[in-house]
């Protein structure tokens, strides 16, 4: 095939309107973050107790801040309503500080996704 992965992801968003799920891609990066951090993303917003393989606990916490990340930049009422004023957000931004300093780390060191 001559055509580069680029293109061709370009033109499956331009005609089809098909992106990549960014939700997967975020569980996919969140993997290389620590369970400290994301227990501390799970505690805010979730009442269930915290799973203790790093599995669950990843695809939980991801699920999370996607939620999060949603509630913040899309208008939508009925769907995604998180409170705001509620959210201990010194908590989440350490958390999320620790989750990027860690992915950045295990990127730069070659680890894969």
């Amino acid at each position: 095939m001559k055509t580069s992965w680029d293109e061709i992801a370009r033109a499956l968003e331009d005609n089809l309107g098909w992106h990549p799920r960014e939700e997967d891609s975020l569980t996919r990066l969140t993997k290389f973050s620590s369970a400290v951090d994301l227990k501390a993303i799970l505690e805010e917003f979730s009442d269930l107790d915290l799973p203790e393989e790093f599995e669950l606990l990843n695809n939980r916490a991801s699920k999370a801040i996607y939620k999060l990340r949603n509630s913040i930049v899309h208008y939508r009422p009925a769907q995604h309503k998180i409170e705001m004023d509620t959210i201990n957000w010194e908590k989440i931004c350490r958390a999320m500080v620790g989750i990027v300093v860690d992915v950045y780390e295990a990127v730069f060191s070659g680890k894969s996704a």
